[in-house]
């Protein structure tokens, strides 16, 4: 089994050199291609008779020597990376290679030509002059081949450092993912503990007095938690199934307060499919029941609502209890419940929208979050 289960390593490292191989050869005979037909719109243009197969044949052998060299040049760029402290020493060391490339590529090009003519003519004699040629022509080739090195080199560099660029776009994107799923979890694990123990609260006080309500608060109680257990670490719900884990949790405080709790749902259908956060709704139900509604025995009416404008989702907690006292502010009074609301609507957007909070005292409070319009299923308005 171990010796049956070593034999595609080798084999898929042999699968990805020769592919790698195969785009650097597609990459200079492409290259090659549009120098080739440079040449021969060059011919064309000065009226010669064109010989398509001798000038295709020397242009690509030329950069065959190139593709014969590109170990050379990827040694050299991954070697000696211009950038950071060894910037300098990147330099001269490709100072160095690139004038040993130049005086080597002039002759080995020359050579692989001179080498396919002989055949060619038939003759193992070199064209007439193409010695003296190559001599008079050759700084001419060795400055061009310098020129290319500092070409491919930078071209190495460019495509290297975009690489490097989204890397470290994916992770940077990657750990703020994480971040905020830490961050939703964080504030999903202070949130449960703190409606679980006002839930709590709210069936010990009826367990002298009343016990078949305590019985009762329990029941819903333990549905409630099913429901959140079932929700699992979803971030985002619909709005639907926040208003109905809001309603279960109604359900609980209704057998507290009897006929005095009045609820209305005004959630129209075009909106049920909004995403929202989860259990985003349920503190600043839970605040206005327990600090409106609960000790001023006039004050019975709840009301959640939900609007869109333009691609905003306004949800809505009004009451009409005792409304907010006269130098109540959210940096100095907010408790554990509406600073993970905000903390939770910051998660949900770019754009940090505050709590509002419409008060009269004595009429009432309205608690609005804003959040961005998102369907379920990715869609966007």
């Amino acid at each position: 089994m171990s010796s049956a289960a070593a034999v595609p390593v080798p084999v898929a490292r042999s699968g990805r050199t020769v592919r790698r191989v195969a785009i650097i050869a597609l990459v200079w005979f492409v290259v090659a291609v549009v120098f080739v037909t440079q040449n021969y719109l060059g011919v064309v243009t000065r009226h010669e008779k064109p010989r398509w197969l001798f000038v295709a044949g020397l242009e690509f052998e030329y950069w065959l020597t190139f593709f014969a060299f590109t170990p050379f040049f990827a040694f050299m760029a991954r070697r000696f990376p211009v950038g950071g402290v060894r910037t300098a020493s990147a330099l001269w060391a490709h100072a160095i290679g690139g004038v040993v490339f130049a005086l080597v590529q002039p002759v080995a090009s020359d050579a692989l030509q001179y080498v396919t003519l002989a055949l060619v003519s038939g003759t193992g004699n070199p064209p007439e002059g193409r010695l003296a040629g190559m001599v008079a022509r050759y700084p001419v080739l060795a400055v061009i081949a310098l020129w290319k090195y500092v070409v491919i080199i930078g071209v190495y560099h460019a495509i290297d450092y975009y690489r490097k660029y989204r890397e470290h776009e994916l992770r940077a994107a990657q750990l703020e993912s994480r971040l905020a799923a830490a961050q939703v979890g964080a504030l999903r694990m202070q949130l449960q503990p703190h409606f679980l123990f006002n839930a709590l609260n709210s069936a010990a006080a009826l367990t002298l007095s009343e016990p078949a309500r305590a019985h009762d608060v329990l029941a819903q109680l333990g549905a409630l938690l099913r429901e959140t257990l079932d929700s699992g670490a979803d971030a985002d719900v619909t709005l639907a199934r926040e208003v109905d884990f809001v309603d279960r949790y109604l359900a609980i405080e209704r057998v507290r307060f009897e006929e005095r709790l009045a609820v209305r749902f005004e959630i129209p259908e075009d909106v049920r499919d909004a995403l929202v956060p989860s259990l985003i709704l349920q503190p600043l139900v839970e605040n206005a029941i327990h600090h409106a509604l609960a000790p001023l025995a006039s004050a019975r009416t709840l009301i959640i609502r939900a609007g869109t404008q333009g691609d905003l989702l306004h949800l809505d907690v009004e009451d009409d209890g005792p409304g907010l006292p006269p130098n109540w502010t959210f940096s100095e009074s907010a408790r554990t419940g509406l600073a993970n609301v905000q903390a939770r609507v910051n998660l949900a957007g770019e754009v940090h929208r505050p709590i509002e909070f419409r008060s009269q005292h004595g009429q009432g409070l309205c608690v609005r979050i804003t959040l961005p319009l998102r369907r379920a299923g990715g869609t966007a308005r």
